[in-house]
């Protein structure tokens, strides 16, 4: 069951998934970078609010709909794009892949749970990222590739493993929400848990990394350099986070959790600041190389880290609630990046500045609580 779980969010990633940094390319050219990103900004908007709400949907529907339902979410955009350019529909199939996007990662991190050994809970959360991070980082070339020979080759390019994502959640064997049932009462513990609280500041850094990369980041390189070279910077972007990913969370099972993400930040925020002083491509690989290795230690640590403090019926909540933050990051920086880089004229300062960001977040990792402090924090 583990690898079929697996299995599909490597689909859901090499089509819908990885289309977050082609969606421009696929939209009308008279289209303003700030309308495009304000598209992903819904996605990332109604993701936030789904986290705490999905306890309720995945009751409604059971896990294994939760999941069909969730792949053929990541779908819609695309399929919708082939027959119409309408913002508002658009807005609308956002809002929808927000939702999706909450049920597919609050309900197939449990399912992996309970199908594998409490002992390795980091190991197999760094392999589903790490899954996640080969389909993007594939995804990434061969979209970068379509996009270049147009709108109608992009899109077939995406809905391939798309709809296969599709095919193999309807496989799933039928089971039960495990989630505990939702209450305004567990929806105010664990919003208001100092766990979660912490573990949500340490995503909603992290996160920023991922909104530059999706907004002004990749409008940059694409104005620079085309489509083909973007498919270049975000594989290395996600070559990296597939890399630390599941070597960041082997070794948070047999190390400090807390060190493992102190590491990352640091040696994030250094490097992209060096990255800030170079120039032209070599520059942008430099710093998505950066924005990856900080992007794929942290959220996978974190979900790790709800598995070990938290009730197999609360942690749906909890990862919910932590997330939140690290949603809001994605919204703050893809509509924040736009800003910055028009205000500075350039991309160093922008690197400087989350460089810097990333380095005061290494030591806010410090506060977290070691495995036999888990419980009384």
């Amino acid at each position: 069951m583990a690898v079929f779980i697996i299995a599909l969010f490597f689909f859901v990633f090499a089509g819908g998934g990885a289309f977050q940094g082609y969606l421009k390319a696929a939209l009308p050219g008279e289209w303003s970078p700030l309308r495009v990103t304000s598209l992903l900004g819904i996605v990332y908007l109604s993701f936030m609010f789904w986290r705490l709400l999905i306890p309720a949907s995945q009751h409604l529907l059971t896990d294994k709909w939760s999941l069909v339902l969730a792949a053929t979410a990541y779908a819609l955009m695309p399929v919708l794009l082939i027959y119409t350019a309408d913002y508002r529909l658009l807005a609308i199939a956002a809002a929808l892949w927000g939702w999706g996007a909450a049920s597919l990662w609050q309900t197939g991190p449990v399912w992996l749970y309970d199908a594998t050994s409490p002992l390795y809970r980091g190991l197999w959360a760094g392999i589903l990222y790490g899954a996640v991070f080969l389909a993007l980082m594939g995804a990434a070339k061969v979209q970068g590739w379509a996009a270049d020979a147009g709108q109608h080759r992009l899109l077939a390019t995406v809905l391939v493993p798309a709809l296969a994502a599709v095919a193999l959640s309807i496989a799933l064997p039928a089971r039960r929400a495990r989630a505990e049932v939702l209450s305004v009462a567990s929806l105010r513990l664990h919003l208001f848990d100092g766990r979660v609280l912490i573990l949500g500041g340490l995503l909603f850094v992290s996160a920023t990394a991922y909104g530059l990369l999706l907004g002004a980041f990749r409008d940059s390189a694409e104005a620079l350099y085309g489509s083909a070279r973007v498919g270049t910077m975000l594989a290395v972007f996600f070559a990296t986070r597939l890399v630390v990913s599941v070597f960041g969370g082997f070794f948070s099972d047999f190390m400090a959790r807390t060190t493992v993400i102190t590491i990352a930040y640091v040696a994030g925020g250094v490097s992209l600041a060096a990255a800030a002083s170079l120039e032209g491509a070599l520059s942008m690989a430099a710093a998505a190389g950066c924005l990856g290795l900080v992007s794929g230690v942290v959220p996978v640590s974190v979900t790790a880290c709800t598995g070990d403090w938290f009730e197999p019926a609360q942690r749906s909540l909890a990862l919910g609630a932590a997330f939140v933050w690290r949603d809001m990051g994605m919204v703050v920086s893809l509509i924040g990046g736009q800003f910055l880089v028009e205000l500075s004229g350039g991309f160093s300062t922008p690197l400087f500045v989350f460089g810097a960001l990333f380095a005061m977040a290494g030591a806010g990792a410090m506060m977290l609580p070691s495995h036999n402090q888990q419980k009384g924090l």
